[in-house]
């Protein structure tokens, strides 16, 4: 049993012997049986590799250990490897620039790296490759097939692109501010027609902002400054300077709360604590049907009635918020003067007024003349800088516009060559002399006599049924500028009768009511145009003197037919040719004379004739 067992070991031991070659055979049993059959084995073992060889040996009960020693052993022929479903190369597609190079590197599809590959190009102008490293050297603009191939004909190909050697690199920042921990991922660009594969970034301190060789990505870790640099194959460089800030503790809004009109946009700005830094800063709005936003850069759209919260947050989860009003945008929008007169280098405030329950956040200012002068862009203070006119436009971002017009005056200004007329001809004519002068300015020649005659709008004051009666003031002259004991006309019906005669003419006269003489000087006096203006005799005072009843109107009416008017007593009309700081200058009919009177009382008696003037504007 003991041999038995000490022979069914040896045999395992025979087996797991399988592919070994033979080396050697002797035999050390002494018993010549056994020696004369291992003798025999020995001799019909063929010289290949077998496993039959030892499977021939069959130990009996008296094979002793040393004759199962001698046997010879027997190699295991290796067993042929089967050809490759696939290859895969390092790179399928692949551009480079000339004379840049790349070692393909090919695998099999147990991921290991696979031997004796041969390389092939079908375009050695543009991609030449070595045989068996697969190194590929960009030769010359174009593509080309570098084809890898087992020797049992399998194939991989990568397409290769060369472009031109690059003259230089850019880089999608010069310049940045990162905070502690933030990351940011550097692009590099590369003129058009070149190509670089191996480009390489690298950082001058890796403590304050270290960065990925292969993608350019940074990572700040320190504050403090660093230079990211990218590098071509060729040694084409560009650089980025990154500024690491402190992670921020806190980030706020330029608004807190803001209404607008739908369609309008506004852009929200954050900032941080001076010493923190953040370029990571990302936008969210809570309701996008009322109020979307831009996710980088802020700008808001207003979309729908309501309300919405827009919040803004850093990298590191800081945020802030504001709260946005939608209404239905402003269809019109109103100036709080639609005429201002200014001096040099005064300043006024423009301001501006929408229908209740719309919005119009912006509300833009402009200047038709910048020279004369300018407006605030959003806050409509405007200041004059010389002599002149200026249209001052205030547009609502729906198109919808208000204008007030600006008139400049100097400290002071006197018109020169305005004629003269004396009322000796009409006692009662100071409306028809000064109309004449007016005339007469503006080239038209015509006397006082002959506008009296043929244009002056006249009607009688007499008695009648119900006492005395005559015509409303505002629509004829009461009796006749010839008589001393007529009264007069006022600044309606001289500016009617005016355009009697300048029916056919370029100038037309026109009516002005309620206008301060400040207004009037400076919208017409410092543009060099003379102006009709009531106010008495001397400058003295008014008073009420007779009564009539009311027995004929027009269209610039004041009093009802029937109504009482009484008459103002010294009326008197003088035509304004100029002002200073303390005096105002006519041409006065009365006096037949250049008078100037002191500006306090002409304007008390200008205002008590109800400030009413007539000037003349080109049609």
């Amino acid at each position: 049993m003991k041999k038995l067992k000490k022979l069914t070991a040896i045999s395992l031991v025979f087996i797991m012997m399988l592919g070994l070659c033979v080396t050697s055979y002797s035999a050390v049993d002494t018993e010549s049986s056994s020696k004369n059959t291992n003798a025999a084995l020995a001799e019909e073992l063929p010289a290949k590799r077998s496993v039959q060889a030892v499977q021939a040996v069959q130990p009996t009960e008296n094979t002793s250990s040393t004759e199962l020693s001698s046997i010879p052993a027997v190699e295991e022929e290796e067993p042929t490897k089967a050809e490759p479903k696939y290859l895969t190369l390092s790179q399928a597609v692949l551009s480079l620039g000339i004379g840049e190079r790349y070692t393909l590197c090919c695998t099999l599809p147990d991921g290991s790296i696979a031997s004796n590959i041969s390389y092939s190009s079908n375009n050695s102008l543009v991609a030449r490759v070595d045989f068996k490293t697969g190194e590929v050297i960009a030769a010359g603009t174009g593509t080309a097939q570098i084809t890898a191939k087992t020797p049992g004909g399998t194939k991989a190909v990568c397409n290769i692109t060369v472009g031109y050697a690059p003259s230089s690199i850019v880089i999608n920042k010069t310049k940045l501010v990162l905070g502690i921990g933030e990351q940011f991922n550097l692009n590099s660009y590369l003129p058009s027609g070149c190509a670089s594969y191996n480009t390489a970034y690298s950082t001058n301190n890796a403590l304050v902002a270290d960065v990925v060789k292969d993608n350019g990505l940074v990572t700040a870790k320190a504050v403090g400054t660093a230079k990211i640099t990218v590098k071509t194959y060729n040694g084409k460089t560009a650089v980025c300077v990154i500024n690491v800030k402190k992670a921020p503790k806190s980030i706020s809004l330029n608004k807190k709360q803001i209404t607008l009109g739908i369609g309008e946009r506004f852009d929200l700005n954050s900032s941080l604590p001076s010493d923190c830094g953040a370029y990571s800063i990302v936008y969210s709005t809570n309701n996008a049907k009322t109020a979307d936003v831009k996710r980088a850069g802020g700008l808001v759209t207003a979309k729908a009635v309501g309300k919405a919260k827009i919040t803004v947050k850093t990298y590191n989860g800081k945020t802030a918020v504001c709260t946005f009003t939608v209404k239905p945008q402003a269809k019109s929008v109103t100036l709080n003067s639609k005429e201002i007169v200014m001096y040099v280098g005064e300043a006024f405030d423009l301001n501006s007024s929408i229908p209740k329950n719309t919005a119009a956040y912006y509300r833009l200012y402009s200047t038709s003349n910048a020279k004369t002068a300018t407006v605030t862009r959003g806050g409509g203070i405007v200041k004059a800088l010389k002599v002149g006119t200026a249209t001052i436009s205030c547009t609502l971002s729906n198109g919808k516009k208000a204008i007030c017009k600006v008139y400049i005056m100097s400290s002071s200004k006197k018109i020169a060559n305005v004629p003269l007329i004396g009322q000796q001809k009409l006692p009662t004519g100071c409306e028809t002399c000064s109309a004449v002068m007016l005339l007469n300015y503006y080239g038209y020649n015509i006397s006082e006599t002959s506008f009296a005659d043929k244009y002056l709008i006249k009607r009688p004051l007499g008695y009648g049924k119900y006492g005395l009666e005559g015509p409303d003031p505002n629509c004829a002259f009461i009796g006749s500028p010839y008589t001393t004991n007529s009264f007069g006309a006022y600044a309606p019906v001289m500016a009617k009768s005016m355009n009697s005669y300048l029916a056919k003419k370029s100038y037309k006269a026109v009516s002005v009511s309620g206008k301060s003489l400040e207004y009037l000087a400076g919208k017409y006096i410092a543009q060099g145009q003379p102006v009709m203006v009531w106010a008495t005799i001397y400058m003295t005072a008014s008073y009420k003197t007779t009564t009539w009843r009311v027995n004929y109107t027009d269209e610039n009416a004041r009093y009802k037919k029937g109504s009482s008017y009484t008459w103002l007593a010294n009326e008197h009309c003088l035509l304004l040719t100029g002002y200073d700081s303390n005096f105002y200058y006519f041409n006065d009919p009365w006096t037949n004379s250049r008078i100037a009177y002191s500006k306090s009382v002409v304007n008390t008696r200008y205002n008590e004739l109800g400030k009413q003037a007539v000037v003349m504007v080109k049609k």
